[in-house]
């Protein structure tokens, strides 16, 4: 894996290489120049690793290593109230997860809490108003735990595939799931309450679904990719949800399948990026 730099998405600087290991970068909200990069996969097979960059990317130390092979790395997760605790959710090749804390940005870790209830976990957000209360998206559902992860409660059976508090929006969680093979789904939940918000029928096999939330603005956008029958084309719709209902922002159709994933701009709340393994696209909001 190799990660760059641009200021202009025209000229690119190489910041670092990890030759043989396949990842995630993770970049700290507290700080730009605190990242991470989670290996799950490396020149020895299967290798649980996560290096920490104090600088920016120009120099990197091993912070975390686990060679037991039964467990998986999933995702890197930041409080929204402690700038120090980091949390890493692990997948067992069976059954279950297993949440490993830091207080410490990264230096120390610790166990924190494990379940076998939960299966092949995708995602871990965490409430900002309230840092016991965690959502975990799952191949068997969306599971939610108000005590940290010691005890957990299947909010919904069908694979979740993200979850986002929505804090303008009455507190609300949205979330993400795959009913089908061909159908995604995105539902709202508030006070134990689940209410369907339909995505619009185009008349193409939906082919994943994405939500996030944008805090300088309090919208919640989704993303839509649509793929035609024969396969060979992928359609993805930009949209924003205002009164249960989608607005489309921007729409592209290309050969490639965009991510289901968006970034804002920190510094222009009217500048979204979306990107695909080949592309990355810019959205200026009107």
């Amino acid at each position: 894996m190799t990660l760059y730099s641009s200021k202009d998405f025209k000229k690119y600087n190489k910041i670092a290489l990890f030759e043989g290991h396949f990842g995630q970068f993770y970049v700290s909200p507290y700080n730009s120049k605190e990242i991470f990069f989670m290996s799950t996969e490396g020149k020895e097979g299967t290798e649980q690793i996560v290096f920490k960059s104090n600088d920016g990317g120009k120099s990197w130390g091993q912070v975390y290593y686990n060679s037991d092979d039964s467990m998986m790395l999933a995702d890197m997760t930041f409080s929204p109230s402690n700038r120090n605790e980091i949390f890493l959710v692990k997948n067992d090749k069976e059954h279950g997860i297993e949440i490993i804390e830091s207080h410490d940005s990264g230096i120390h870790w610790s166990k924190a809490n494990s379940t076998k209830e939960i299966i092949i976990s995708t995602h871990l957000v965490i409430d900002p108003n309230n840092s016991k209360h965690f959502l975990v998206s799952a191949s068997n559902g969306l599971w939610e735990s108000i005590d940290g992860g010691v005890s957990w409660k299947q909010i919904t059976t069908s694979e979740s595939l993200t979850a986002i508090f929505a804090l303008s929006k009455n507190d609300n969680v949205y979330f993400t799931t795959r009913e089908s093979i061909n159908e995604g789904c995105i539902y709202e939940l508030n006070n134990g309450k689940i209410k369907k918000i339909s995505i619009p029928n185009m008349g193409e096999l939906i082919y994943n679904v994405g939500i996030a939330y944008q805090n300088s603005t309090g919208k919640v956008y989704v993303i839509v990719i649509r793929q035609n029958e024969s396969n060979s084309m992928y359609d993805t719709t930009l949209y924003y949800i205002k009164n249960d209902s989608f607005n489309k922002v921007t729409n592209i159709k290309s050969k490639y399948s965009t991510l289901p994933n968006l970034i804002f701009d920190a510094t222009n709340s009217n500048v979204i990026y979306f990107y695909s393994y080949k592309n990355i696209y810019k959205v200026v909001l009107s």
